[in-house]
């Protein structure tokens, strides 16, 4: 007999097979604990107990949807191995003969999931989990890396990039006006762009220079007819207007007009980044530059190309990594596009776990991290102490500024040389204000050290010069000093743990992604921790079997409070008070 439990809220271990999946897997964490994470109360509509419809119940999706993503598997193979394989059957408490979700239903389940927030509810209610536990500490040290992700988009050169936001441009003016796609490229003689790739559809000699230009120049003229198009379909776009594609408040025209705005705004990006301008207005070339924000992509505008080393080129996103360094588990992620430097953002990222209820003693990272600004943040004591080497400028390995004494009380600069400088003049650089040291030629020329420190490009009537800002220098200074001590030694050298961290979260689907945009990417980095979190969390109960016992008695005190809560409210304060316990 068929056995439906689509209608059961909680997960049980299922019996129809005597080891389903290994002891302290993710299966085996889903089957026994998932009924806390995953709750029907987090999606009213669908929960009987709250006036709902019946149907597929939406704790499993949860669960399937997490372990969609820890597998990397599509959503076709998704709903065959709900439908075939036991292991899922198991963890999920689906009868043996019973079917998966349709592909539809999987994917709107999805959509609803992330339009709910439920990647971060979900993490938070396992965080508050893993500190009843102790295996997570209020003041515990914390660790940060990135992760390259690699974007779901098609990478794309600046001729393709044209072509590909012409189609877009176009797609877009045929869904604004209301007619079919080939309809409105006809009228504007674009048809050749509807195709996948416009090479070699175009009588191009790629050897010649000219030909290349006037080729360039042809997609730069009709791209800007299809921006003028959109334009006029909708009228100029504010900036307010680009910023408002998931307001939900947005009526029919107005979410057509943010949407032409974002097609004229990549027909500019390209345009602006790419394209290089003759003094006459026309096309001269594509513009050699470095990369910046360029875009790279036309199916998702947000990848970037950026570096996680001299030699390690990403295209697509950053994930920043922020776990505890007792057991390993994750605390925070947050994506970025690739372009952005690993710790720029680091004050705002320690400032959002904090809100979250998390000290940490103190940060470690590489020397990314170490930044001016970053170790100028964390001199606060209240914020912790941050454990990062503070990059230095190489100098082509002559003499640094740092191999100069200074005295903060006279204002005189020592060099290597033994030369005094007691005269300065007040100078700017990069915004900052500063105090510039200029050694006269004449001490610089006949002291024995000047190859080991003036540039040799310099010419003989030039000295070496050295800027300083007393509030930096001071924090440089003391920085050089602490971090050659013990303590800061020790600390940093805890610092590699992350790297495995980041090999399980890989391992989680945590490097690759199957959507596009930064929204989706970021609610699936996030259900890549929950995946790892819950593993690591297996392991640890497979090394402490006494954990188990206590686990239950945990989870057991947070469901009688969220019941007890449930009983005190209204039916609707219940619902989102359901949602946040």
């Amino acid at each position: 007999m068929r056995r439906d439990s689509r209608q059961q809220p909680l997960f049980r271990v299922s019996s129809f097979m005597p080891n389903p999946y290994p002891a302290g897997s993710l299966f085996d964490v889903i089957a026994r604990y998932g009924g806390f994470l995953f709750r029907p109360s987090d999606f009213p509509e669908a929960d009987p107990a709250l006036g709902g419809e019946v149907g597929w119940c939406t704790s499993r999706l949860s669960a399937l949807v997490v372990l969609q993503q820890k597998h990397g598997w599509t959503d076709r193979e998704t709903v065959r191995r709900a439908s075939m394989d036991l292991s899922v059957k198991a963890s999920l408490d689906m009868g043996i003969e019973q079917r998966g979700p349709s592909q539809s239903v999987l994917c709107k389940h999805r959509q609803r999931m992330q339009a709910l927030g439920l990647d971060t509810v979900y993490l938070d209610r396992l965080r508050d989990v893993l500190e009843a536990l102790e295996l997570v500490g209020d003041d515990e040290p914390v660790l940060i890396d990135s992760v390259p992700v690699a974007g779901g988009g098609q990478q794309l050169d600046t001729y393709n990039l044209l072509a590909g936001a012409i189609r877009s441009g176009l797609r877009e003016l045929a869904r604004v006006e209301d007619r079919p796609v080939a309809e409105v490229a006809d009228e504007l003689g674009l048809s050749v762009y509807l195709a996948r790739t416009i090479k070699g559809r175009f009588d191009v000699d790629w050897q010649d220079g000219e030909s290349r230009r006037s080729f360039l120049a042809q997609l730069v003229e009709d791209a800007l007819v299809v921006r003028s198009r959109l334009q006029d379909a909708n009228g100029p776009a504010s900036d307010d207007d680009r910023h408002d594609d998931n307001d939900d408040d947005t009526s029919d025209g107005e979410g057509d007009a943010a949407a032409s705005s974002a097609a004229v705004d990549i027909i500019d990006k390209i345009i602006d980044h790419d394209i290089e301008f003759a003094e006459d207005g026309n096309v001269k070339s594509i513009r050699q530059k470095r990369a910046g924000d360029r875009l790279i992509s036309v199916t998702d505008p947000d990848m970037r190309h950026g570096r996680k080393s001299a030699s390690k080129l990403i295209a697509g996103y950053k994930a920043q990594i922020v776990s505890s360094l007792m057991f390993g588990f994750i605390v925070l992620v947050r994506l970025f596009k690739a372009n952005v430097h690993d710790g720029r953002d680091l004050p705002s990222i320690a400032e959002e776990l904090r809100d979250g209820g998390l000290a940490p003693a103190w940060w470690g990272g590489d020397h990314a991290y170490g930044t001016l600004a970053n170790h100028q943040f964390f001199a606060s004591p209240e914020r912790g102490e941050l454990v990062a080497r503070m990059a230095r400028p190489p100098n082509g390995g002559r003499h640094t500024k740092d191999d100069f004494d200074y005295c903060f009380t006279s204002k005189g600069l020592h060099c290597p040389g033994g030369h005094q400088m007691t005269q300065s003049k007040w100078n700017s650089r990069h915004g900052r204000k500063g105090r510039l040291f200029l050694f006269p030629a004449t001490v610089c020329g006949a002291c024995p050290l000047r190859a080991q420190c003036v540039n040799p490009k310099a010419s003989a009537d030039k000295g070496r010069s050295v800027f300083i800002v007393d509030e930096d220098e001071r924090l440089i200074r003391e920085h050089l000093a602490h971090r050659e001590t013990q303590g800061f030694q020790e600390r940093l050298a805890q610092r590699p743990a992350v790297e495995r961290v980041i090999a399980g979260f890989a391992q989680c689907g945590g490097k690759t992604t199957r959507r596009r945009g930064m929204e989706q990417v970021a609610f699936d980095k996030n259900l890549s921790a929950l995946a790892y979190n819950l593993r690591r969390l297996g392991s640890v109960m497979q090394a402490d079997p006494s954990l188990g016992a206590k686990l239950a008695r945990v989870l057991g005190v947070f469901l009688r409070r969220a019941r007890a809560l449930f009983c005190r409210l209204t039916e609707v304060e219940a619902v989102h008070a359901c949602v946040a316990v």
